[in-house]
């Protein structure tokens, strides 16, 4: 399988099995999903059924989420933090590489 995007803080995602291989239709692009998240989504409903990592690593979830709230982690950063980093953080990143 390909289109595997890049995620800086969880270089290891795929291999983490935070993905599974699907044809699914994600709810943000509709095209199979290839690798579709498989960890929640922390949003408003309707939460989308099927995301792929494509959709994550561009911010495209915020299409099919109310007001694009959303979010993959259940926590808060804390300290000074930019924004573009808080939203690669906390809605482009799958889960963490907790080492």
């Amino acid at each position: 399988m390909s289109s595997k995007p890049f995620f800086r803080f969880h270089p290891e995602a795929y291999e983490h099995g935070v993905f599974d291989a699907s044809d699914e239709a994600c709810s943000a692009c509709g095209k199979p999903c290839v690798w579709k998240y498989n960890q929640h989504i922390y949003a408003l409903p309707p939460e989308p059924t099927a995301i792929c990592s494509r959709c994550i690593a561009d911010g495209s979830v915020a299409k099919v989420v109310p007001e694009g709230d959303y979010g993959l982690h259940d926590f808060e950063l804390g300290g000074e933090t930019s924004e573009a980093l808080a939203v690669e953080v906390e809605q482009r990143t799958p889960g963490f590489c907790h080492l």
